[in-house]
């Protein structure tokens, strides 16, 4: 069970991302019914009672169209919250590679004091240094891919915190579409 006031997980926050997608596709779906209606009474229906069923239909598909704004509002709030989980998640990788790599170029460091002579010597035998220069190409294999990763790793936070503000660009024109809408669900009412 979910610990109380615990943060989501990047996997139920996608959850709840699909939820609201699911959700958002049922309520376009409603909005294409109520258009098809929309265009069904200006066909058929004249006077003031179709009018009144124009109205109807048009006010209930504007509703509609407030509640999908309201879910991609809140799908969009998290969106952003998984994208910075997923900021934290890729922050604390490159840590800990800088950590692997800052040991591994120490290490490095010090066998690369010694001289080619003084390393044969510090092995009785041959088949001991020949071990001991595998283990310097590993380790020197070691700090290039851990470099490498932490490029990569770089170049991934760096798309994530663009997308991040796209997100964030997006929300704030969502909340003013809901603005609008209900300025003018209100105007309808009146």
């Amino acid at each position: 069970a979910p610990v109380i006031g615990a943060a989501p997980t990047i996997e139920e926050l996608r959850s709840k991302i699909d939820d609201h997608t699911a959700e958002i596709k049922k309520l376009e779906t409603e909005i294409a019914d109520y258009q098809q209606e929309l265009a069904t009474t200006a066909k058929t229906a004249s006077g003031l009672q179709g009018e009144i069923s124009r109205l109807e239909t048009t006010r209930k598909k504007l509703a509609t169209e407030i509640k999908i704004t309201e879910n991609q509002i809140d799908r969009t709030d998290l969106e952003i919250e998984k994208i910075t989980l997923e900021i934290g998640n890729k922050d604390r990788t490159v840590g800990n590679r800088q950590a692997t790599l800052a040991e591994g170029l120490r290490e490095w460091r010090r066998r690369d004091d010694e001289s080619l002579l003084e390393i044969m010597l510090n092995y009785p035998q041959l088949a001991d240094f020949w071990s001991e220069l595998d283990q310097l190409a590993a380790l020197q294999k070691q700090i290039q891919d851990n470099i490498a990763l932490l490029r990569s790793l770089r170049n991934e936070l760096e798309v994530s915190k663009s997308e991040t503000e796209n997100k964030r660009e997006e929300l704030a024109r969502l909340r003013t579409r809901l603005a609008d809408q209900k300025m003018l669900a209100e105007e309808n009412k009146a």
